[in-house]
């Protein structure tokens, strides 16, 4: 897997990070650790520092996010704890900067949950959208649920910048990395708008996982009237609404919704469905999401290859990292629209949580391809 979000940070001092001065980042050592940590000899965050450096000794080339858990902190925590050196804290104004990526020319996008890493390359367009949701449409399609996020950084590592996005947890939200076709100069110039006055190493206020309460079972009226709203559809997107009207998670919804509507597929189909794509060459959109971000790209799978646990699709504009191992169930989902039936496959984790979603490639006022539902419904079901 070659999931960039989890690349260990390197560790520069530097006083004027806002400036972005040039010069190759080196690997985090023990030296470089030490030394920027002078200051702070005995403080939260230089311990954390020093916990995080030995776990590194232990295990070089450890990924933040990972080294996060085994410390017991979370990412943001982790990372805050570089704010000074190859780490800067931004001022959390997301939608004007989300606003100005145009400038940038062509970046990396990232976001992912538990089971999948979503990684798209190009230049962003215009930011749509109003309220709790805004968008980008084109090479970056993105749905944004910025109002959940809640700190911000800028970090500079041996290959790249990025500007990376958390939420209340210190689980990260949606990050953009810089590429060989970057403007690196509107990049510098848009981050050091939003430079924070705090440039503290210690992160505050990261709040407990808040349990997800729903409702679990329906009764035989109940699931009656679910199944007649769930045929009353004619956008996928009112499909949010009836979860939320009912006070369903998608799992729960397609468990009670009738064969007809929902089934289950083994797991293992989720990767057969990728291959049968590619070899029949079939454009698929795939969605990623985490609570915080969904993110889309549309095209036909090209490379792939299994690495561990990791199926990966690996193109030129797109990467998708998918840990199979974290599939507990998978399910073939039909819904009416205006324009016929709209087909997806979604899988879950163990926890009833979203890993990743396909539909064919549709336009609004379309019908789906006929050729993706038929691959969908061929995917073997699970066993009862």
């Amino acid at each position: 897997m070659n999931a960039n979000d989890n690349t260990s940070h390197s560790i520069k001092c530097n006083s004027n990070f806002a400036a972005f001065p040039g010069g190759v980042m080196t690997q985090l050592t023990r030296e470089a650790v030490t030394t920027a940590g002078q200051n702070g000899q005995g403080s939260p965050a230089d311990t954390l520092r020093q916990r995080w450096l030995a776990l590194l000794d232990q295990q070089p080339g450890l990924r933040i996010r990972n080294a996060a858990e085994l410390l017991g902190v979370s990412e943001a925590e982790l990372l805050a704890t570089e704010c000074g050196d190859t780490v800067t804290r931004l001022a959390l104004e997301p939608y004007d900067l989300l606003g100005e990526l145009h400038r940038c020319g062509r970046l990396m996008a990232l976001a992912r949950n538990d089971g999948a890493v979503h990684e798209t390359l190009g230049p962003f367009g215009e930011l749509k959208g109003k309220g709790n949701i805004r968008l980008f449409l084109g090479a970056q399609d993105q749905r944004l649920f910025a109002h959940r996020w809640t700190r911000a950084f800028a970090v500079q590592d041996d290959k790249r910048e990025s500007v990376q996005f958390f939420n209340a947890q210190g689980r990260a939200s949606f990050k953009i990395f810089t590429t060989a076709d970057t403007d690196k100069t509107a990049w510098q110039q848009l981050v050091s708008r939003f430079v924070a006055t705090d440039q503290s190493p210690l992160e505050r206020d990261i709040r407990p996982d808040e349990p997800k309460r729903h409702r679990a079972t329906l009764n035989r009226d109940e699931i009656s009237y679910l199944q007649q709203r769930w045929d009353a559809i004619t956008d996928v997107h009112q499909f949010h609404g009836l979860l939320k009207d009912f006070d369903l998670r998608r799992l729960t919804a397609f468990q009670y919704a009738g064969t007809e509507r929902a089934w289950a597929i083994q797991p293992e189909a989720v990767e057969r469905l990728i291959q049968l794509a590619d070899e029949r060459q079939l454009p698929l959109m795939i969605f990623v999401g985490n609570g915080d971000v969904v993110q889309i790209h549309t095209g036909t799978p090209g490379r792939l290859l299994r690495t561990g646990p990791w199926f990966n699709i690996l193109d030129p504009d797109f990467n998708l990292h998918l840990n199979t191992e974290t599939i507990q169930s998978a399910w073939v989902v039909r819904r009416p629209t205006r324009d016929g039936v709209v087909t997806a496959v979604e899988a879950f984790d163990r926890h009833g949580e979203s890993i990743v979603q396909f539909f064919g490639e549709r336009h609004e006022g379309e019908p789906e391809s006929l050729k993706w539902r038929a691959l969908a419904e061929e995917m073997p079901h699970a066993a009862h």
